[in-house]
């Protein structure tokens, strides 16, 4: 099926013109070329950041690990130093050195507990970067969706105005045209005049006369 032309009417003599979508195309094609490069170097910045994200994620991912790690083996140490000690404790008590033996057990437990309770915040934070480096990642998706749909909005938008643009420039060029064609005309009707002024002078002056405007219409 035979693509339909796009006319436009002059505003001067109301004539049908059709609008060349050659310019049209060549005009929208490099706005959507440059639309495109600013689109690549923006989705360049964003993989840039996801990258980074992911290399964050990977990192702190490990950290927790590793802190969670150690916080299981420090339980254990807690748990085996605690059995430990209390089967040293009896002894000291039965060797009548009990409230010393419960100082130094004491002292030792809340080190130990003090401790506990730093690596269970370490790994509680640990989580806490994780779950907005997540949320970074989502905001991230949602401007590049953003950034497609203001891109596809604006090239639609430009798309109108050059042919508008265009359908200026052709409507104009016609005007002239016919302006010319007027100027032209005024012209004929001046040695027309000038014609029967000199037909009264005689007649082999009106024959170069004549012969002259042909010419001048020829041409």
């Amino acid at each position: 099926m035979a693509k339909a032309e796009t006319i436009i009417t002059c505003p001067y003599c109301k004539r049908e013109i059709p609008l060349d979508d050659a310019l049209t195309h060549q005009f929208s094609e490099k706005l959507k070329k440059q639309f495109e490069e600013e689109n690549q170097r923006k989705e360049r910045e964003l993989k840039s950041k996801e990258e980074s994200i992911a290399k964050r994620e990977k990192e702190l991912q490990k950290k927790r690990e590793d802190q969670e790690l150690e916080l299981s083996q420090l339980k254990t140490t807690l748990q085996k130093e605690f059995a430990e000690k209390l089967a040293q404790e009896k002894t000291i008590l039965e060797n009548a050195a009990k409230q010393k033996a419960q100082d130094e057990l004491s002292i030792e437990l809340q080190s130990l507990k003090e401790d506990l309770e730093e690596k269970t915040k370490q790994v509680k934070d640990l989580r806490a970067m994780e779950l907005q480096l997540r949320r970074d990642k989502q905001k991230i998706e949602e401007e590049r969706e953003k950034l497609a749909l203001d891109v596809a909005r604006k090239i639609d938008e430009e798309r109108g105005k050059i042919k508008e643009e265009v359908a200026r420039q052709v409507s104009e060029q016609h005007r002239l045209k016919e302006v010319e064609k007027d100027r032209h005309i005024e012209a004929l009707k001046n040695q027309i005049e000038d014609l029967k002024r000199k037909a009264e002078q005689g007649p082999g002056e009106v024959g170069e006369t004549l012969e002259w405007i042909l010419e001048s219409t020829l041409k």
